[in-house]
């Protein structure tokens, strides 16, 4: 049976592109963290939530603390890779991308991301996916990242077949939003997909 090797996801490292650039979270990064995350629109698209009065409620200060002790420990995570996702034409962070949940057996990582509604559309989560996909097949040597999309997404499952993963299933009706049903797409890419769309 073949042997692989913690990633070193200690490491945190910083991926400069055209247009974004992604780099470990700083102490002041929670707080534009905490108006994206709270966002209707991405608590929805993102599972977040189950209903859309559960989208609208208004963050509490307990949960805002919780926000900030969360992205204070980020670089600090030896079990995952957590970094911000900063736009270089406006110098602010804008989201993050996320390598997590290693499995050995298959070593597998699953992949997310998310980006403030105010920079969708324009090609930033696109890069930002390509920059992470690089670093995790390069230099983390993964064979798999995979992920999940729901149904109601179809801009995030555009961006991530636009980075080449490929469609594995659905998971019919696995989420309940607002008490109708939805699919949920599964998506991953290998290590020789990756290579083949160099």
């Amino acid at each position: 049976m073949q042997e692989f090797h913690w990633p070193h996801f200690s490491k945190k490292p910083t991926l400069i592109g055209e247009n974004v650039t992604l780099r470990p979270f700083q102490s002041e990064d929670w707080l534009v963290m905490n108006e994206v995350i709270n966002q209707p629109e991405i608590k929805r698209l993102t599972g977040s939530v189950t209903s859309t009065d559960a989208a609208n409620k208004k963050q509490t200060s307990e949960e805002e603390y919780l926000t900030k002790q969360w992205y204070d420990t980020r670089n600090q995570q030896s079990n995952r890779l957590d970094l911000a996702i900063y736009a270089n034409h406006s110098q602010e962070v804008i989201g993050e991308v996320v390598l997590n949940e290693w499995q050995e057996s298959t070593n597998t990582c699953h992949y997310r991301m998310l980006i403030s509604q105010d920079y969708q559309n324009q090609g930033l989560g696109t890069e930002a996916t390509k920059l992470m996909l690089a670093y995790g097949f390069q230099e983390l040597n993964l064979h798999r990242i995979e992920l999940e999309v729901y149904e109601f997404n179809p801009k995030a499952k555009h961006v991530y077949e636009t980075c080449g993963f490929l469609n594995e299933g659905t998971k019919r009706e696995a989420f309940l939003f607002d008490k109708q049903w939805v699919d949920i797409h599964l998506m991953a890419m290998l290590e020789s997909d990756f290579q083949s769309t160099k």
